[in-house]
């Protein structure tokens, strides 16, 4: 439907949301973060349901990771489980693959 396409952000968006992002990709695009900060079982299992996400949908708001699913481990999603610099690397990972998903 155009509607769909149109509210996806275009064509391109939109079949990435239906094909998703390749799972070694997206682990590749955190393999840094991972490595150079000391995360606890919580934080590595919210960085893989992030990962999980974005291998299906393609697209990832950093918005959504204040919602379902991302809330089941911690009420208050990223911000509860990570601090204010941390979550703001996060965000930043996330908007800079959502940007190389939309060229």
């Amino acid at each position: 439907e155009v509607d769909h396409i149109k509210t996806a952000g275009g064509l391109p968006q939109f079949v990435k949301t239906l094909v998703g992002l390749d799972k070694a990709a997206a682990r590749n695009a955190f393999a840094g973060f991972i490595r150079d900060n000391e995360l606890n079982s919580d934080q590595i299992e919210f960085v893989d349901m992030i990962i999980n996400a974005l291998s299906i949908n393609g697209i990832v708001s950093p918005s959504q990771l204040y919602e379902q699913p991302f809330t089941l481990l911690n009420d208050r999603g990223l911000s509860g489980l990570f601090d204010a610099e941390t979550s703001a690397t996060i965000v930043s990972l996330i908007k800079d693959l959502n940007q190389e998903l939309a060229a």
